[in-house]
Parts: C-alpha cells; sequence; structure tokens
C-alpha cells in the first residue's frame, strides 16, 4: 500500500460493484474522465467560482422560509453553511462492464459543499414519498416477501431492465415535475411547503458545480450521483413515468404483467405474455420518453435480480438463491480487523442468517452455506465459529427472516461517548473504563 500511494502513474479505486479495488492507468483514467466532461449535453465547463452568487440565491429562498415558519432557526443554519468547499469530481471503474477498458460511473462528491445540506434536507422530505410508490423495491428482502406471496407463475417469462444512465439524463424540467406531482398528494398541513421544496430542489440542481484537475465544471442535466437525494429524485421521477405509462390504461400490455417491481433504476417483472409481446412491451415503453432507455434481460427459466438468482420450476413455482457476478470479490471483514471481537464474532451468523433469507430451497441453502464457509476461512475466521453460526441459523424458520423488525427508539441521548484515537490498546483501555465504571 506504501508503494501504490508513491505511485504517480496509476489510480486506485474501489469498483462501481463487486467490491473488487481497481488498479487504474492514470492517463485512461483521465481520458475517460474528459471525455465524459466534454460532453455538452451534461457538462460545461467554467471560468470563475460562482460560490458567492450560489450563496445568494440560497438565501433568497431561505429567508421567506424563515420568516414564513416554514423551517426553523436550526433548519435555516443548517442549510447555509458558512464555509462550503467546492465538490470533487471522480469516477468508479464499471468493471462489470468491460474488465480491461472499463467505462467509469462518474461521482460527484459533494461533502462539505454549499448544496450538500440542502440535498440532505430534500431527501428527508421526500424519502416517504418514494417509499409510497406502487413499484418501490427497498431491499432484498421486500421482493423476496413479495415472491413469497406470489401464486405459481406457469408459462411465464423472467424480465429484468435497467434505466441506461438514470441519474444524469433527468432533464431538470421533468424531474421537477414529477417532485412536485407527488408533494401535492400530501395533505395540505404537511410542511414544508411544495413550493419551497421545489425551489430548493431547483437550486440544488443548477449548481452543481465541482472541481476535476483544478478546472471547474457545472453538472446542466441531470442530478448528480453522489447528492443525498439522488435516488429518491429519481425514483420519483421513474414514478410518475411508471403511472402514465406502466400502471395506467394506457399501457397496452398491463394485463400480462403478473408482478413488477423497482429498486432505483432496475426493475423486475413476471411476464405473462409471449417472447413476441415481451419485446413489443420494451419498444412501448421505450418510446414514452427519449430520457428514459431501457436494457433488456428475459428469460423463462431463471434470471438475476439484485443478489437473487430468480427461477421457475416447470410447475410455474418461484425459486430464489443467491447471484454473485463474476468480478465480485471476497470482501468479507478479515478476522483480524481491529473491529470489536463481538462485531466480527457475529458477521458469520448475520451472512448465513442472509442466505437463510435468500435460498427457499434446503439444498441451495447447503450449497451456497459451503461456498461461504470457505470465504470466511480464506478471511481468517475459525472453524468453531463457522459452525456455531451455521447451527443457529439451521434452526431458524425462514419466514420469520422475512418479516421487517423494528426498531428500537436510538438511546444515544444518555449515552456518553469516549472517543480515542486508534490505538492497539483500545480494547485495553475499554476493559479498564467498564471495569472501573462504578469509581468514573
Amino acid at each position: 500500500m506504501v508503494w501504490l500511494k508513491k505511485e504517480e502513474d496509476i489510480v486506485v479505486r474501489r469498483a462501481d460493484k463487486g467490491g473488487a479495488t481497481v488498479i487504474w492507468g492514470k492517463n485512461d483514467y483521465i481520458m475517460e474522465a474528459q471525455k465524459q466532461l466534454n460532453n455538452r449535453q451534461y457538462y460545461v465547463p467554467l471560468k470563475s467560482n460562482p460560490t458567492e452568487n450560489i450563496k445568494r440565491d440560497l438565501f433568497a429562498i431561505l429567508n421567506p422560509a424563515l420568516e414564513n415558519k416554514w423551517i426553523n432557526k436550526n433548519e435555516f443554519e443548517f442549510l447555509s453553511p458558512s464555509n462550503p468547499k467546492l465538490a470533487t469530481f471522480y469516477l468508479l471503474p464499471k468493471i462489470h462492464k468491460n474488465l480491461h477498458s472499463p467505462p467509469g460511473r462518474p461521482i460527484i462528491n459533494g461533502i462539505d459543499t454549499i448544496t450538500e445540506p440542502a440535498s440532505q434536507y430534500i431527501d428527508f422530505v421526500i424519502k416517504p414519498l418514494t417509499m409510497s410508490l406502487k413499484a418501490y423495491l427497498q431491499d432484498t428482502t421486500h421482493i423476496l416477501k413479495d415472491l413469497q406471496e406470489m401464486q405459481q407463475a406457469p408459462n411465464a417469462i423472467l424480465a429484468t431492465m435497467d434505466v441506461e444512465s438514470l441519474y444524469s439524463n433527468i432533464d431538470h424540467q421533468e424531474g421537477l415535475e414529477a417532485l412536485e406531482h407527488f408533494l401535492q398528494k400530501r395533505s395540505n398541513t404537511e410542511t414544508p411547503p411544495t413550493q419551497f421544496v421545489v425551489s430548493l430542489t431547483q437550486w440544488s440542481l443548477n449548481n452543481n458545480i465541482f472541481l476535476f484537475q483544478d478546472r471547474l465544471y457545472q453538472q446542466t442535466k441531470g442530478t448528480a450521483m453522489g447528492a443525498s437525494y439522488a435516488p429518491n429524485y429519481a425514483g420519483l421521477f421513474l414514478g410518475l413515468w411508471e403511472e402514465r405509462y406502466v400502471h395506467s390504461t394506457e399501457n397496452p400490455f398491463k394485463q400480462l404483467i403478473k408482478y413488477y417491481g423497482r429498486y432505483i433504476d432496475d426493475l423486475f417483472f413476471i411476464f405473462t405474455g409471449t417472447t413476441e409481446q415481451l419485446q413489443e412491451f420494451h419498444q412501448y415503453l421505450n418510446s414514452t420518453n427519449p430520457n428514459i432507455k431501457l436494457s433488456l434481460e428475459f428469460s423463462n427459466k431463471e434470471i438475476n435480480f439484485l443478489d437473487l438468482l430468480i427461477s421457475l420450476d416447470e410447475q410455474g413455482s418461484i425459486h430464489t438463491s443467491l447471484f454473485r457476478k463474476s468480478t465480485d470479490r471476497n470482501t468479507v471483514l478479515h478476522a483480524e480487523s481491529f473491529h470489536p471481537k463481538s462485531l466480527i464474532e457475529n458477521i458469520p451468523f448475520g451472512q448465513f442468517q442472509r442466505l437463510k433469507r435468500i435460498c427457499n430451497s434446503q439444498t441451495d441453502f447447503n450449497t451456497q452455506a459451503t461456498e461461504m464457509q470457505q470465504r470466511f476461512v480464506q478471511r481468517g475466521y475459525k472453524a468453531k465459529t463457522l459452525s456455531g453460526a451455521l447451527t443457529r441459523v439451521k434452526t431458524l424458520d425462514r419466514r420469520n427472516l422475512l418479516i421487517r423488525r423494528q426498531r428500537a427508539p436510538s438511546q444515544t441521548k444518555n449515552r456518553i461517548f469516549c472517543t480515542l484515537q486508534y490505538s492497539n490498546m483500545a480494547h485495553k483501555i475499554k476493559n479498564a473504563i467498564t471495569k472501573n465504571w462504578s469509581i468514573l
């Protein structure tokens, strides 16, 4: 690692998916970044830093909001950072697309920028709206529960669609229209007012300024991948599109869709028509909005979605197992990592529990559990710890694992925190404090 840090002709990045560490030639990295930044449909270079003008526009929104009591003083101060930084642009290599010449996923790091507090605030307001969408999938457990409750689907086709470059292709006007549409569905007493949230979001979208190699740029289309509200904003944009073209009577293929769910920009559905009708449905969806282009994968046997391999047997029953991309790496926390011992010892139990939830066949579970044991051994875990965790998980009822548990209210307000610098003595210090707590 010391040697890698000293090398100036490489860029080390985490892969976009799968947890691999990628060493990218610096020239290739810069060429890929410049190729994207030179696309004037999305980015324009700036000659000067517009931060002061951006601040002025922000206060033109916040001051009336404070006067009208749409926000309180604490929120006002949170939304108006005093010494903001400029965002930075970087790429994550998509090695699952091309291992040798990977395209880059553009990320704009907005931490400590002038727009990030507003981004977090907007996300807090709109997240419940996204979660209420008909097609919304929260995670793997969500779709597993949906599939468990489904009846058989004989002669059906399993299909997935991916919205290409969703975040970058959301037209500002269309995105804000979707945002306003769902905000107006709230009760009249809910705050903050729709127009305030829309105005703040518009300000954020119009002021996506960042640095790359000491040059200033502005993103002029879409939302930055890295903005806190981006996933839920994109979800509302697609939610309105789905209302109009998927769930409505405008969709000539509606009766052929047995199930339809979406995780951000990844769609999964079960189609009961013919292959030709499925391809026509795909063409129909791609004709509805020039900014939405979907790629299609389908099979009447099995298909992968998120971390699931979903399959149909001859009777039309649905089965699920674990799916890993070929580029995925073993990123399990090493057993010798300087983390609390209790945390490390509970990781195998948590991962075997995840397998039990995903695999609805005992045979699949046993196969995947054996492979997972090997992955843990590679990361230094003891056989006794693994066998104990696996034995505990085998006694669990899978149906109970699909029930989402409500988290207990946080008790952090009553806690006293002791923050220490990194040290190999930390565990001993903790034990000494715990042992003598009554004195302290």
